[in-house]
């Protein structure tokens, strides 16, 4: 859609204009096909459940509206991300160990 073009375009221009490292939160980074964009990817994921109550609590969206959206996501469930993920399974984490999950995912 339009406005996934127009986020791919910036992220893009982002990219070639880079000469640190850069760091994009890109939430549909697998259904837009994006990940090869990156020399590192970390996918950060919860349960799904957990998921489904945070969105309600933020949102103000019904279970079954919250369901229907995550449906049409790619189901992080399915994927191997073995080689970009940190499951948190809503664990509060401290700063120390954020920042100890970015080091060794930039690492890795």
């Amino acid at each position: 859609d339009t406005v996934t073009s127009l986020i791919i375009d910036k992220m893009d221009e982002i990219l070639r204009s880079a000469t640190k490292t850069v760091f994009i939160e890109v939430p549909l980074l697998f259904e837009s096909n994006c990940q090869d964009k990156f020399d590192k990817v970390i996918v950060i994921s919860r349960k799904r459940e957990d998921r489904i109550k945070s969105v309600i609590k933020r949102s103000n969206l019904t279970e079954k509206q919250v369901e229907s959206r995550m449906n049409a996501q790619v189901d992080y469930d399915k994927m191997d991300l073995s080689k970009y993920g940190v499951n948190i399974d809503n664990k509060i984490l401290t700063k120390m160990e954020q920042q100890s999950c970015w080091l060794h995912m930039m690492l890795m």
